[in-house]
């Protein structure tokens, strides 16, 4: 049990740490304009190191309260504050972030540091996690019987090769039913 909470913190500071990296700007006057450090290069605050769509991939799901908890209090930042914002443009105060939010970083002063859509693998059906529906949603896609936004094809490619394909959705069967299986058990 204390390597499982061992295990549990040490992820959760370092998806901090990375969410930090992608999308905290350092100051102005260190590189001219206002930008993010990631990977060894300046990104504008208006790219993303990880897609030309201004996408950030989050590992796995993250409910809203985890992602603010995680920025202000464990980041050693609490003036920097954490807005999402769903597809239909109303704040999400609680429950999962989902593919498609738009997830806002403010300082105390009212300056927004960053604006990325939020990527969460395998969620298609923007809940927030992978689903049943998102399976059939991405069987339609790759049989030609239906469409997904870039977003939606971002979240369906888990294997990261750049394209959504059959590899993907037999990956995403397989979380989808382990996270059933852990609601049902669990």
């Amino acid at each position: 049990m204390v390597t499982v909470m061992f295990l549990r913190n040490y992820w959760k500071r370092f998806f901090v740490l990375l969410l930090l990296t992608l999308l905290l700007p350092f100051s102005v006057s260190a590189f001219g304009s206002s930008a993010v450090f990631a990977h060894g290069q300046n990104i504008p605050l208006q790219a993303s190191a990880k897609a030309k769509e201004n996408f950030y991939f989050f590992p796995g799901p993250v409910t809203v309260l985890e992602l603010q908890r995680q920025l202000e209090n464990e980041a050693g930042n609490p003036s920097l504050h954490v807005s999402v914002i769903s597809l239909s443009g109303k704040r999400r105060a609680q429950g999962y972030v989902c593919t498609g939010d738009s997830v806002l970083t403010m300082t105390a002063a009212g300056i927004k540091a960053s604006d990325v859509t939020a990527v969460i693998p395998g969620d298609l059906t923007r809940y927030g996690k992978p689903t049943a529906d998102g399976c059939t949603l991405l069987y339609r896609y790759l049989s030609g019987q239906g469409e997904l936004a870039d977003d939606q094809c971002a979240a369906a490619d888990l294997n990261r090769n750049g394209t959504a394909d059959t590899a993907d959705l037999l990956l995403l069967k397989k979380s989808a039913s382990r996270l059933d299986s852990l609601k049902i058990t669990g």
